[in-house]
């Protein structure tokens, strides 16, 4: 396990605080959450873990991710996930990036028919958490002119945290309806509205066997998942999976708002 030291509070929510964290060069963003943020919380680092694990099985990037004890500047050590940073010149949320990257994705992006693909991924997994674009890492090397692109945050995918399913159980037809709780982050909507963006992924995640799904909840870190909330992840999974198709014809024939639309102030 690699050494990681506090550097700075980063965020502080309900469901636990940020830090950026450093260990030999390399710099990371480390989460934790105590017992009694459960609520807000959940299994976030299975969350992490699973969800990353199966980006990776579809060819989709993500951060890599390491579990970590980090001593705070109370000398308290907490126990949590770090997401480390890809190392290049210049590294950016989508949601930083400069507006004609919003606008025209395709002129300054990598492998931007594989982002167009980004929404099946998180219908599957019951992201509630992709919207302002803050965990849409765009990165570039030195004399590069177009932005490489991973993702990072999927703590509340999946089983999420308890607070999610409080008003509609999973299996609820509110859940299939993906514009109520999910919006692209601005500038992507316009690349996720037509079928033939939107199938190849849709087909590759048909493709997944029981097995492969079993790989990923595997994968999470030892004790990290209670048995019982695997079989629910691996039930949800399964169940979305097989309606991801109705689910994502129905989204593109929505003509309601779909795209994150940022709070203008006066």
């Amino acid at each position: 396990m690699a050494q990681w030291r506090f550097e700075r509070v980063v965020s502080e929510k309900l469901q636990g605080q940020v830090w950026r964290v450093q260990s030999e060069g390399r710099v990371g963003y480390f989460k934790f959450a105590r017992d009694d943020q459960w609520r807000y919380s959940g299994p976030y680092i299975a969350n992490e873990w699973i969800t990353a694990a199966l980006a990776r099985r579809l060819g989709l990037p993500v951060a890599d991710l390491e579990v970590a004890d980090v001593v705070g500047p109370d000398g308290v050590a907490w126990h949590g996930v770090v997401s480390v940073v890809t190392p290049a010149e210049e590294v950016i949320s989508w949601a930083k990036a400069p507006q004609a990257v919003r606008q025209r994705p395709e002129d300054h992006l990598y492998d931007v028919a594989r982002l167009s693909q980004l929404v099946v991924f998180d219908a599957w997994t019951a992201n509630v958490d992709r919207a302002t674009g803050t965990n849409l890492i765009l990165y570039r090397h030195q004399g590069e002119q177009r932005y490489h692109w991973y993702l990072i945050d999927h703590a509340l995918c999946l089983l999420g945290a308890p607070y999610k399913w409080e008003k509609h159980r999973w299996r609820d037809p509110f859940w299939s309806r993906l514009w109520l709780y999910y919006h692209t982050p601005q500038g992507l909507l316009r690349l996720q509205s037509s079928w033939s963006a939107l199938s190849p992924m849709i087909r590759r995640i048909e493709r997944l066997q029981p097995g492969d799904i079993d790989a990923a909840i595997a994968s999470a870190p030892q004790g990290s998942l209670p048995s019982r909330m695997r079989q629910e992840t691996r039930a949800l999974l399964l169940h979305r999976q097989r309606i991801l198709r109705t689910l994502l014809r129905r989204w593109l024939t929505f003509r309601g708002v779909k795209e994150f639309r940022p709070r203008r102030h006066d």
